[in-house]
């Protein structure tokens, strides 16, 4: 959706919005995060981020949230997606393409769902500097490309992400931020609720 609305003229979903001119399609009935919440939330994790008062790992965590609630946010991924998601699931050389793909304990939800999607263009510069600091830390404390992406376990290849850690703070983020106790939807993909 960024893509689209700042280089093809596009419109600013919201609640109400119809996808299409066929009228068989009903307007979307969702709770969706706007650009200055979505704004708002990133200011919150960068706040946590930089705050040297707070314990390295709990900066960390804060990083993770923050890699993961923009993934959402500006690729439209998935919460599956991200949770399955794999080290090698990344390009690091040239434009970064992540590839969103079946693995053996993760399916897509269509054959659509199979796709690449250029991180590069979707996320802001500084937050793909993130991610690539985070890709950086994980391969050199050991961990390979079949590995999962976000592993914040003691053990470097036993788990995937921590949903109650990970998840569970961004729905807070959200929930504040937006004074909405509901489901919220990201703009680009209903498929990310939390």
């Amino acid at each position: 959706h960024n893509y689209l609305y700042q280089h093809e003229d596009g419109v600013e979903l919201s609640p109400g919005l119809t996808w299409s001119n066929n009228p068989k399609y009903q307007p979307v009935d969702a709770n969706i995060l706007t650009w200055s919440e979505a704004a708002a939330i990133e200011n919150y994790y960068w706040s946590k981020i930089k705050d040297k008062h707070i314990p390295e790992n709990e900066r960390q965590l804060m990083s993770l949230r923050l890699i993961v609630f923009s993934l959402g946010f500006y690729t439209g991924m998935r919460r599956q997606e991200i949770i399955g998601a794999r080290l090698g699931d990344i390009t690091t050389i040239g434009r970064q393409i992540f590839n969103v793909r079946e693995h053996d304990d993760r399916s897509i939800k269509s054959c659509n769902g199979i796709r690449q999607l250029p991180i590069w263009i979707y996320l802001p510069k500084v937050i793909m500097d993130l991610v690539n600091r985070y890709i950086d830390y994980r391969k050199n404390n050991g961990a390979e490309l079949d590995d999962y992406l976000f592993d914040i376990s003691q053990n470097i290849k036993s788990t995937q992400i921590n949903q109650r850690l990970v998840y569970n703070h961004i729905h807070w983020s959200m929930k504040v931020i937006t004074g909405n106790n509901k489901p919220i939807n990201f703009l680009v993909s209903p498929g990310f609720i939390i």
